[in-house]
């Protein structure tokens, strides 16, 4: 049986996808100070699907909406 990576579990709560977006933005801005949330977001929920069947998000939209009720975490 194929085991799960760690951090996609960590992308199953809203918080924890949260987390996981601020620490790849801040990776992927360390190299390329131009590299936009959307993309970030993109990556996280394109991984999130890969491993899930169904994007964990099902848009930028409601992933924003999301951060700004919930208490904000990273950045």
């Amino acid at each position: 049986m194929r085991e799960i990576d760690e951090r996609v579990w960590r992308m199953v709560t809203r918080d924890g996808f949260a987390r996981e977006f601020w620490a790849e933005l801040r990776r992927r801005r360390a190299v390329k100070q131009t590299t936009s949330r959307r993309e970030v977001f993109d990556y996280l929920n394109g991984l999130f699907m890969s491993e899930f069947g169904e994007p964990r998000f099902p848009s930028y939209d409601t992933f924003r909406h999301s951060r700004e009720v919930a208490p904000h975490v990273g950045a």
